[in-house]
């Protein structure tokens, strides 16, 4: 029985592909506020001693990690507070105690990443307690996203569509990002839909921000607290990819769009790349570490802090505004209007450019005739050249 366990999770492990086992209870973390819970499970009783354990080293992790020091200090003297005053008392069901303790901590802090939860096995059913617990959540979500984008699309023959709902990471999401983007090489205007991209790997921006940009340019940057230290993104400067770099560019935002997202229109907002239509969006600018509490319990705590180069600010607890605001049932016919008018008149420009190469190339043939003609071989290959 134990040979045929250890054969059954090795098999596992190789239908997973490896890198899953790199990731630790934190390192798998980005910037995602939680994922769905997937599987129910059994009803978990919290008493006092519980509440006070929990709550107590939520406090300490909150003065000495949350991104912002004055702020993490007060989250944690009003969560205390918060329990003497016995505002939990009546609470035993455990997933009702992380609700409201969620529900507190966002509304001291207005951080809507900070998610406090119970820890879940997902629909595999694997050992939640164990090192393979929150890979095979993560590997499980992004098989049901299919790696985050939903949709490749053409609307009106001319303007390519792509709805995403969440950012992964470079190592599992860089072929589909290709893949889309080839996709829509053709396009006189895309359009990108991000109204229920909750966030994900801002890993993944540099690359896909790179299609857009003819050099390397700065993006937004995370300030780590407990580091100290910047950690700049940058578009690719080697990038051997068809790039997009004055295609009109229309993002879809809604007030679900969130963090990773978020960042992506932010950037390219500020960066005057791309117009941004439908609302405001959810506002967090913070990127987030897991850390357990105990056997039962885990909670998201943001860490760092992003910080725009241009405005050198962020959209934490605002969002990012829209160039045009419009009511969410009217933002993809008003994107596909506007769309549809730049394409027309990035295709007049393109085709101009088209007619130019080939009067080029219509001159250089004429010539290598002439050359030909006149027995001039060599000075004909070089033309053609």
């Amino acid at each position: 029985m134990r040979n045929s366990t250890v054969c059954l999770i090795m098999f596992f492990c190789e239908m997973i592909d490896t890198w899953y086992l790199r990731f630790s209870t934190v390192a798998f973390i980005f910037h995602l506020c939680a994922f769905p819970g997937i599987a129910q499970s059994q009803q978990i009783l919290v008493d006092q001693q519980d509440k006070e354990k929990i709550v107590g080293k939520i406090s300490k992790l909150f003065e000495e990690k949350y991104t912002i020091p004055e702020l993490g200090e007060k989250c944690a003297k009003d969560i205390l507070v918060a329990l003497k005053s016995n505002v939990y008392d009546t609470l035993t069901d455990a997933k009702e105690f992380t609700e409201k303790l969620t529900v507190d901590l966002q509304k001291i802090t207005n951080d809507k990443h900070i998610k406090f939860r119970l820890i879940e096995a997902s629909d595999i059913g694997e050992n939640q307690e164990g090192s393979l617990h929150h890979p095979v959540r993560l590997f499980r979500l992004m098989q049901k996203e299919h790696v985050g984008f939903a949709r490749f699309d053409w609307l009106e023959e001319e303007i390519g569509y792509l709805d995403i709902r969440r950012f992964y990471s470079p190592t599992e999401a860089k072929e589909v990002v290709i893949s889309a983007m080839n996709f829509i090489a053709g396009a006189n205007a895309i359009i990108i839909d991000l109204r229920e991209n909750q966030g994900g790997a801002g890993e993944l921006l540099p690359f896909f921000c790179s299609y857009f940009f003819e050099k390397s340019t700065q993006l937004s940057s995370y300030y780590s607290r407990e580091d100290d230290f910047t950690q700049e993104f940058w578009t690719y400067d080697n990038f051997t990819d068809k790039r997009f770099i004055d295609v009109p560019l229309f993002l879809l935002t809604s007030k679900k769009t969130f963090s990773a997202a978020e960042m992506f229109a932010y950037d390219l907002k500020v960066l005057h790349r791309a117009i941004l239509i439908g609302d405001s969006t959810g506002g967090g600018a913070h990127s987030v570490d897991l850390f357990k509490i105990d056997d039962r319990f885990e909670i998201y705590i943001s860490t760092s802090r992003a910080i725009n180069p241009v405005t050198g600010s962020n959209w934490e607890g605002i969002g990012v505004i829209p160039d045009i605001l419009v009511p969410s049932e009217v933002v993809l016919d008003t994107a596909i209007v506007l769309a549809k008018k730049a394409a027309q008149e990035y295709s007049k420009v393109k085709d101009a450019e088209v007619k130019k190469v080939v009067q080029k190339m219509q001159i250089q043939i004429d010539q290598a005739e002439n050359f030909y003609e006149t027995g001039k071989d060599d000075l004909a290959k070089v033309a053609l050249d």
